[in-house]
């Protein structure tokens, strides 16, 4: 079961990920969110995000759509942001409110 996870993750990880543009747009004004807007810093939590679905899909044998997801303590959002994207349902709890959240607020108030 080991090695099928790995390669899992290794399919996943090789896949091309397409930039979030709209993740850019609700972020570009917020110096703590920047990482968002480099390319680099984006396409990990775009591969995260597809890896959590693959594994998910895999481990449990139903679509990411038919699963419920916690994100806990969800940070500024970029996660369930994504995870929504792709089809999950998920209920966010953020822990912290001391930082702006648009991504946390946009995940949350539309599908």
């Amino acid at each position: 079961m080991n090695q099928a996870y790995s390669q899992l993750r290794k399919q996943t990880f090789l896949e091309k990920n397409d930039f979030d543009f709209e993740l850019i747009e609700l972020v570009k004004d917020y110096p703590s969110h920047q990482f968002l807007v480099n390319r680099s810093g984006q396409l990990i939590y775009l591969y995260l995000t597809q890896y959590v679905k693959k594994l998910s899909e895999f481990y449990f044998r139903k679509n990411l759509s038919e699963l419920m997801i916690l994100d806990w303590g969800c940070g500024k959002g970029q996660v369930t942001f994504l995870l929504k994207k792709l089809g999950a349902n998920l209920i966010s709890l953020k822990t912290a409110f001391s930082i702006p959240t648009p991504i946390f607020l946009k995940a949350v108030t539309n599908s």
